[in-house]
């Protein structure tokens, strides 16, 4: 049995999680697809799709993920 308890989270706690969980499946999800698809070199090329990815989960804040405010 587990002691953690994650139903009781604060709205705060909610509202980050579920905003993870849409970017997932409106952005991450459906690049990933895309991505797959392709070569290396395609998914690297500066037209490739990858780079609004990373410049849409930058505008997120995601990768300040690890950090404290």
């Amino acid at each position: 049995m587990c002691a953690l308890d994650l139903t009781d989270d604060p709205p705060e706690q909610k509202q980050l999680r579920d905003q993870a969980h849409r970017f997932a499946a409106e952005v991450l999800r459906p690049a990933s697809i895309e991505l797959d698809a392709l070569s290396p070199e395609e998914v690297m090329a500066p037209e490739s799709r990858l780079w609004d990815v990373f410049r849409e989960t930058y505008k997120a804040g995601y990768h300040l993920g690890g950090f404290p405010p």
